[in-house]
């Protein structure tokens, strides 16, 4: 496979953040896993409009103050009309100079499992400063294929990014089935017949491990982003209808997890103004890991509305914690979860209405452990893919 640079430009850009969503997830478990590599490898990243290159020692030292939440340099400038988040930002990418001792091998496999930077011009930039070849991981292509659940300059720049991937790859890996299938249909209506692309599900971490010990009193998880495409609005409609028509103390708890995301004014404006906040329902923000596995660990069932996923890592995670699973059919989770999960269409207010008030009359159920993905074989069939020969492409 020979020297490896991976871009680590969406670690560096979300440094500042709370919680890890999945795509961090991934792109953390590739950082660990190439900290490792016997052979050469660099870490790239964007800041702004320069590129910093790191070695093993100036990535160790990052994720160390990352996970400390810094201290992070002071930049040579900053606006004093920047808000918070952009002079973290700022302070980040000073950091990231700073430590940029790195540089480019000769000849290299270029590596993105982050969604950033897939534009042509840095693709190309990566090309002419020795990537012999460019492999690209695609977690999902849900803003081409549920644009409602998305700002339209969102769907605009993914648009343009998977545009650049298609083209300029070499090799794409695909996290399921659904998002290869979905990508080969974005590439044949764009009319991109020269694609190679591989299916290699992810590896998954397991939360800290808990007892299962469900609470006294019935709770349910909802752990992710609070945006549209996630579904929160079906729970805050059935909770509504609970806080309703049954007594207080008849009605279950539901823990919602995640940050505030976007395009999602009425879910918020339930979250801040609802009588039965703080009661029944509770909004935490994101939490620890250990939190997570907590709050898993003491509920009937973790709740899965979604419309869309790439993968679904909070069922798998709430499955290997245990815990039983109320989800959408989602294709991608179908793939590699075959018990534990009821499903339930996710418009279907009645449903999940009546499946939650059955879980919270009954005993708490522990699911059986399942084998899942991990990330030993999942970078075993990357290493295998890689070592494979194939040339490369121009953009």
């Amino acid at each position: 496979m020979g020297p490896v640079v991976l871009d680590i430009s969406r670690t560096v850009s979300r440094a500042a953040r709370g919680r890890v969503t999945g795509i961090d997830r991934v792109e953390r478990a590739y950082i660990a896993h190439f900290l490792e590599w016997p052979e050469p490898v660099a870490f790239v990243c964007k800041t702004r409009n320069r590129t910093a290159v790191l070695d093993r020692a100036g990535m160790e030292e990052f994720l160390a103050l990352a996970a400390s939440g810094g201290p992070w340099d002071r930049p040579d400038f900053w606006r004093l009309s920047q808000s918070a988040d952009r002079k973290n930002l700022s302070a980040v990418f000073a950091t990231v100079r700073r430590l940029a001792r790195g540089t480019l091998p000769k000849s290299f496999v270029y590596l993105n499992v982050g969604h950033s930077n897939l534009d042509r011009g840095f693709l190309d930039s990566m090309r002419k400063a020795g990537a012999s070849r460019l492999v690209v991981l695609v977690h999902d292509m849900i803003p081409l294929d549920f644009p409602e659940f998305c700002r339209a300059e969102t769907t605009g720049e993914f648009a343009t990014r998977m545009r650049a991937v298609i083209s300029c790859a070499d090799l794409v890996i695909c996290n399921s089935e659904q998002t290869a299938k979905r990508l080969d249909f974005w590439a044949r209506k764009w009319g991109c017949a020269d694609i190679r692309r591989q299916v290699i599900p992810l590896g998954t971490d397991p939360l800290p491990a808990r007892p299962r010990a469900a609470s006294g009193h019935p709770a349910f998880v909802v752990l992710g982003t609070i945006e549209p495409r996630k579904n929160h609005r079906l729970l805050l409609n059935i909770w509504s209808r609970f806080a309703r028509d049954l007594p207080p103390e008849s009605i279950p708890h539901l823990h919602i997890v995640g940050n505030r995301g976007w395009m999602n004014a009425d879910v918020f404006k339930v979250l801040d103004t609802a009588n039965f906040m703080g009661q029944t329902v509770f909004e935490h923000g994101p939490l620890p890991d250990e939190q997570v596995a907590r709050l898993l660990a003491e509920a009937r069932a973790l709740l899965f509305p979604s419309f869309a996923e790439g993968f679904g890592y909070p069922a798998i995670e709430a499955l290997q914690s245990g815990t039983p699973v109320l989800a959408a059919p989602l294709a991608s989770l179908q793939e590699v979860v075959c018990k534990g999960i009821t499903y339930i269409e996710p418009e279907d207010e009645a449903g999940w209405s009546d499946a939650i008030l059955t879980l919270s009359s009954e005993a708490p159920m522990t699911v059986s452990p399942q084998d899942f993905p991990d990330w030993d074989n999942h970078f075993h069939n990357v290493a295998t893919v890689l070592s494979d020969k194939y040339g490369g492409k121009d953009c």
